[in-house]
């Protein structure tokens, strides 16, 4: 009998060894942001007629990945913070296509997310666990607009917007209201089952921050250009650093 029992155990434990040994494999989360090849800027203009104000989209090229890099290090950075054992892997394209098309390339179905091959190859080559995936988020301003009213203009991705400018309709010789700036960051953010691609969790971001100006009584262009580049760098990267950083990080704080 005792023999019979030394057995069982010995066939438990060939069983269980390797359950455990795969249970302690540290989890790879592969990080991609498709967010920052360009930045909209939102100018007010007056309407034709005075029927209203009309919104002109100025958008920027941006060749370097400095917003793509910065979301990634700080969804790795808050990974590894709350799971110190996981590995991030970064991952990085300036592939025009998948910034231009995501909301076509990007689709769920049953709660599973269809991804290019670019994309799935990738992550399954890195032996990844999980991916967190940051796609552009497109809806209509969520931030208070004090000058005028909003009139259907839609966002997306990584912006900011001006307000404050001589309306149709004004009285000649009427004082314009000053110029305001607004930087906003509108994205989804994704956390997938890299074996399955099956959609963990999902998150949209609707983040604004005000942009102090140096003269606000300045026309709009002008207003815009006097803020030094460097400022705009910095509050932009600040804005989706703690954006992503909040999120992800309620997200990870549930894996531990």
């Amino acid at each position: 009998m005792r023999a019979v029992l030394r057995l069982v155990w010995v066939m438990l434990l060939a069983i269980v060894t390797p359950l455990c040994a795969m249970a302690a494999e540290p989890p790879v989360y592969a990080i991609l942001s498709l967010v920052g090849n360009r930045l909209d800027i939102v100018v007010p203009q007056a309407a034709v007629g005075g029927k209203g104000d009309s919104k002109r989209i100025a958008p920027v090229p941006i060749a370097d990945p400095l917003f793509d890099n910065a979301i990634v290090r700080a969804a790795g950075d808050t990974v590894q913070r709350n799971l110190p054992n996981a590995e991030v892997v970064e991952l990085n394209t300036r592939s025009q296509s998948l910034f231009d098309t995501q909301q076509d390339l990007f689709q769920e179905k049953d709660a599973f997310m269809s991804l290019p091959d670019a994309i799935s190859n990738v992550v399954r080559n890195q032996k990844a666990s999980h991916l967190v995936l940051i796609s552009k988020y497109r809806d209509a301003p969520t931030f208070t607009l004090t000058n005028f009213p909003d009139r259907g203009v839609t966002l997306e991705g990584l912006g900011f917007y001006l307000e404050g400018f001589r309306r149709a309709g004004d009285a000649d010789g009427q004082t314009p209201p000053p110029i305001r700036a607004s930087l906003y960051a509108y994205l989804t953010v994704y956390l997938i089952d890299a074996s399955t691609f099956l959609v963990l969790k999902k998150q949209t971001i609707s983040a604004s921050a005000t942009l102090t100006l140096p003269d606000t009584t300045l026309p709009a262009a002008k207003a815009w250009e006097a803020i030094p580049a460097q400022t705009k760098v910095r509050a932009m990267d600040q804005l989706i650093r703690s954006e992503i950083a909040r999120v992800v990080g309620g997200w990870v704080k549930q894996e531990k």
